[in-house]
């Protein structure tokens, strides 16, 4: 006779105690194994009236005789990601068959610190007290609405934390001395949060505080929000004066990671002076990203202020301005313009007191940001004065490069070539050759510039060398066109009778040529003159006429516009290509705009081969660096990416 394999018996049996110890107005129904969810629970009050609270179980049943081992289940990484990705709380159940008690803990709950990673997956701890009792399923209630409730967009202020002490001494403090600090600290944000004491973890309440001298942990609906595990002791000391306030700030992180920064900040800001944490770099990035997250600007500016004061703050001091630098805070001019000023009255105070690398260094993040805000004139005096204070920087390959950038864009080509030009005498870079290769360009080295493109382009032409092709290409064309080999460039005089649309074609030529002797690189004389061409019927003059206008005003779509729809009837068959490439990675979605409206047919289909192409074209990259210098030759580079791929490398030498 066929004989039932004791798995099946096991499953059968923890389906049938799980349902015995669950309230009968509850509602349990059975799920597709498959997927690693065994059954989903409906809660209903005691009227019998339907909550629409829900939560997952998974069920683990057991034959193993030693406890102990009975509650260690083994989880992969796979299938712990499935969990942590759903909607609702996972209760974990181990059926304990030779006891036939039922175990739970949620999932959510877990501290990985002590899950026994390996690369498989890692190991999920029950312990005894986590079996099935008389109030077990009162909390299950209050835990899936705190679950519900922290995931909401907003809380129920004020969140009512227990706090669960575990020893009677903590890292040297009486804990009752510990209780009555924590119980003033909270009085001082009682719309935020409220206290209340509790004698065991078992009595805490859905948001609890525990501490004992291993750790100690704040959940937040149920779930792990902050754990700093301390089994060395409280490193740095001092514990009655700053443990409280870490405590404090380590409730506003946990709000913070459950996605309630503004509360987050709200419970940091009154205690971060206090506080250690806030001092360490670890935990001073986190701090710093939820002030970013709640726009507490100048909140994260104030502190940056204060711990540039104190030399073993240094490197804390400069990750709090990095909402600030990489432009996550401070969108209205009147706020950037108040961390303009606070960073200039940082690097003062700093140089004043004798430090005049980390002076330079906040110049130099100074002059970087102000590039980002296009306020070129101001970024130069700071780069400048970041190598007034530290020589180093002219040997450095990305300051010669973001000054002649900076320079490029104020119109002073020729000290932007000399600049690029150092930069590539120390770190020969193809992007930078053909970045020189503009400035000269812009100098009026039409001929040096013609080669320097060629010599930094590859083959065949790659989408994000498009536009350095295209000035290639347009540069023969405009020495064809002039004869001219290099220029020092004036700006050309045009009468004030000029007026394109009442002149015949040849007095148009006449002022444009004459124009061009004066600055070659007039975009107003190339584009009357593609009209003049235009008139002739000669495509291909025209197309390169308009190009010429577009490559020296990047911003003017009509004249994009007229390149591309020339480009599809010109000999150069690489023209429209990438004309298409530059114009977009220079004005994204203005662009497609813009030659949508030139379409009085089939609008909606252009529009969306447009946008199709859009997808896989560069645009100018938006990404920022931020470096983090040491006071010797090194420096941390953090790469923060407008698409969340953050990354960091770490000491660079000059």
């Amino acid at each position: 006779m066929p004989k039932r394999p004791r798995q099946h018996q096991l499953e059968t049996e923890s389906r049938a105690a799980f349902r015995s110890v669950i309230p009968s107005l509850w509602v349990s129904r059975d799920l597709d194994q498959d997927y690693g969810i065994d059954s989903e629970v409906e809660l209903f009050d005691d009227s019998g009236t339907a909550t629409g609270a829900k939560f997952l179980v998974q069920l683990k049943a057991t034959d193993e005789q030693n406890l102990k081992k009975a509650l260690r289940l083994r989880i992969t990484f796979a299938k712990g990601g499935y969990y942590s990705s759903l909607g609702l709380p996972v209760l974990i159940v181990r059926y304990h068959a030779p006891t036939h008690s039922i175990f739970v803990r949620w999932f959510h709950s877990l501290d990985p610190f002590y899950g026994n990673r390996t690369q498989s997956g890692f190991t999920f701890q029950l312990a005894e007290k986590d079996i099935w009792g008389e109030s077990t399923a009162a909390h299950i209630v209050e835990d899936v609405t705190a679950f519900r409730e922290v995931r909401s967009p907003r809380l129920s202020n004020p969140l009512r934390f227990s706090l669960i002490t575990e020893e009677d001494e903590i890292h040297g403090i009486p804990a009752y001395r510990l209780r009555l600090k924590l119980q003033q600290l909270f009085s001082e944000v009682p719309h935020l949060v409220k206290l209340t004491m509790v004698n065991s973890s078992s009595h805490a309440s859905s948001y609890a505080i525990s501490i004992s001298n291993q750790r100690w942990e704040v959940r937040v609906g149920g779930s792990n929000g902050f754990t700093l595990h301390t089994p060395h002791g409280y490193v740095g000391g001092k514990a009655e004066s700053t443990l409280p306030y870490d405590i404090m700030l380590s409730i506003g992180m946990a709000l913070d990671w459950h996605g309630h920064p503004i509360e987050g900040a709200s419970v940091i800001t009154p205690f971060w002076k206090m506080s250690r944490l806030a001092k360490e770099p670890k935990t001073a990035i986190t701090v710093a990203q939820c002030l970013a997250r709640a726009n507490q600007m100048h909140s994260a500016l104030e502190i940056a202020e204060e711990f540039f004061r104190d030399d073993e703050t240094i490197d804390a001091a400069q990750i709090f301005l990095m909402p600030f630098l990489s432009r996550q805070v401070g969108k209205t001019s009147s706020e950037q313009d108040f961390g303009i000023r606070i960073l200039n009255r940082i690097a003062q105070a700093v140089e004043h007191r004798g430090d005049r690398i980390r002076a330079s260094v906040l110049n130099y993040n100074c002059a970087n940001l102000l590039r980002s805000m296009k306020r070129f004139s101001e970024a130069i005096h700071h780069y400048r004065e970041a190598a007034r204070l530290d020589e180093r920087y002219l040997k450095r390959s990305y300051y010669l490069r973001e000054l002649a950038g900076t320079l490029f864009m104020s119109r002073r080509y020729q000290l932007a070539a000399k600049l690029y030009k150092q930069a590539l005498d120390i770190d020969d870079d193809r992007h930078v050759t053909a970045l020189y290769a503009d400035a000269l360009m812009f100098s009026g080295k039409y001929l040096d510039a013609e080669k320097l493109f060629a010599r930094c382009l590859t083959k065949p032409i790659q989408p994000e060398d498009a536009e350095w092709e295209l000035k290639r290409f347009a540069l023969s064309w405009l020495r064809q066109e002039t004869g001219l080999v290099e220029q020092k460039r004036r700006s050309p005089n045009y009468p004030s009778t000029f007026k394109p649309r009442e002149l015949e074609d040849n007095e148009i030529e006449r002022v444009c040529k004459g124009a061009l002797k004066e600055d070659a690189l007039s975009a107003l004389a190339w584009y009357n003159l593609a009209g003049v061409r235009h008139r002739a019927g000669n495509v291909d003059a025209v197309a390169n006429n308009f190009l010429l206008a577009a490559l020296i005003v990047p911003w003017d779509l009509e004249a994009w516009g007229n390149v591309i729809g020339l480009a599809m009837h010109s000999e150069n068959v690489d023209l429209f290509g990438h004309s298409l490439v530059a114009a977009y990675s220079t004005n994204g979605e203005d662009f497609l705009n813009h030659m949508a409206e030139r379409v009085p047919e089939n609008r909606d289909k252009f529009v969306a081969t447009l946008a199709s192409v859009g997808n896989i074209l560069p645009t100018r990259n938006r990404d920022v660096t931020l470096r983090i210098h040491h006071a010797d030759l090194g420096w941390d580079e953090v790469h923060l990416s407008h698409d969340g791929n953050n990354r960091k490398s770490t000491d660079r030498d000059i």
